[in-house]
């Protein structure tokens, strides 16, 4: 059995040392440094990649107090509700940013669809989707969800969706997410499924785990 050494490769840093026997795709990057950060950022967030919270200048009054809100707690798990364009999107991935200028190599991002598409193909590999989420949480505290409401109410994705949030709870992770869907229409959303008592489920848990941030006037 070998080392596997992943290095940056725009300066050369080593940012992974593991076993030769895990795949591509399993090795995680325990160290970063400022060109790795930058790219992977850009990857998750794209043109959401360089916001700072603290340069966000809010439209109105009620955004301003949004702002004050969350930069006296910016890592209070929160679900950002809002009409398309509202900015509530554009304020996540400030508090991405913001966190993860100390906690950087614990946080991910996906967008609702790019999540569940990760988690149909490990439910299609031998592992499963369960111990994806497993190796996920070990190392990642911060999780960010783009548009939660896109998620279609499938069979499988609500059954996916469940275990999710089932892990999120029991590993203690910080969940972020935005939503163009009130809480009591995003129960509608995913009650409207074949698995209706696991949609239900799902957005109690995600009531119980994030405070509401209406950005609607």
């Amino acid at each position: 059995m070998g080392i596997i050494v992943r290095t940056c490769e725009t300066c050369g840093k080593v940012l992974a040392e593991m076993s030769d026997d895990l795949n591509d795709d399993e090795i995680y990057f325990h160290k970063d440094c400022g060109c790795f950060r930058k790219q992977r950022t850009e990857r998750m967030l794209g043109k959401f990649a360089g916001i700072e919270l603290k340069a966000i200048v809010p439209r109105g009054t009620k955004q301003d107090i949004i702002l004050k809100t969350i930069l006296a707690d910016s890592e209070k798990p929160r679900i950002f509700y809002g009409k398309p364009g509202t900015g509530k999107t554009h304020f996540m991935a400030g508090v991405f940013n913001h966190i993860a200028e100390k906690n950087f190599m614990e946080m991910t991002w996906y967008s609702a669809r790019g999540l569940m598409s990760s988690l149909r193909n490990a439910e299609l590999n031998e592992d499963g989707a369960i111990f994806y989420m497993q190796s996920i949480f070990q190392k990642c505290k911060y999780f960010f969800i783009d548009d939660i409401d896109k998620i279609k109410p499938t069979e499988f994705n609500l059954d996916m969706l469940f275990d999710f949030m089932d892990a999120v709870d029991k590993q203690k992770v910080n969940l972020y997410l935005t939503t163009n869907l009130t809480m009591q229409e995003l129960a509608t959303h995913f009650t409207s499924g074949t698995n209706a008592s696991y949609g239900a489920s799902i957005v109690r848990r995600i009531d119980i785990s994030c405070r509401l941030v209406d950005f609607n006037n």
